[in-house]
């Protein structure tokens, strides 16, 4: 590849947002599209969704501190209302949106024929590669589905080195 190996600083995903010195490879390897697929993920459950909620004729009416209660109470949590209506989402930037839009696709695209190895991968990178997890949530070992991210994000490397995709 015509790229010389870039070193940013960057969050850990994996580790509790702990800043990690980050290394770009020369080309492509399994690891590295692992990162960026859990990166797209990250990015793309930090995109604004419109609130799902129920229309209805009646006006809109203001809280009381009682119905307040009674919500917090419902719902189980330990915030309160106004808390939560006062949380600030920082939104991604352009950039980070235009790699979250390559990144999801690739999946689809260098794993086309085999639907359960591209399950695997983006299992993997929507749960940060816990597959732990994983494995109680869909059957299976947490080995196997480790070994099977491996090969995926392998599999995908190796096919964004042949088109010469540049490394992110």
């Amino acid at each position: 590849m015509l790229q010389n190996s870039l070193t940013t600083l960057r969050i850990n995903p994996f580790d509790d947002g702990v800043p990690f010195i980050e290394v770009l490879p020369d080309h492509w390897i399994g690891p590295h599209v692992g990162l960026r697929l859990t990166d797209a993920f990250a990015t793309l459950r930090r995109l604004p969704m419109p609130e799902r909620t129920m229309r209805t004729c009646w006006p809109l009416y203001s809280n009381d501190a009682i119905a307040e209660a009674n919500e917090e109470i419902q719902l189980g949590e330990h915030q309160s209302a106004n808390d939560r209506r006062n949380q600030t989402h920082i939104q991604p930037t352009a950039s980070e949106i235009s790699r979250m839009d390559c990144a999801l696709a690739w999946p689809a695209q260098y794993l086309c024929p085999d639907r359960d190895l591209a399950r695997s991968v983006q299992f993997a990178a929507r749960w940060g590669g816990d597959y732990g997890r994983i494995a109680k949530k869909r059957g299976g070992t947490a080995d196997l589905w480790q070994r099977r991210n491996w090969l995926g994000t392998a599999r995908i490397a190796d096919g964004l080195n042949r088109d010469r995709v540049m490394v992110f």
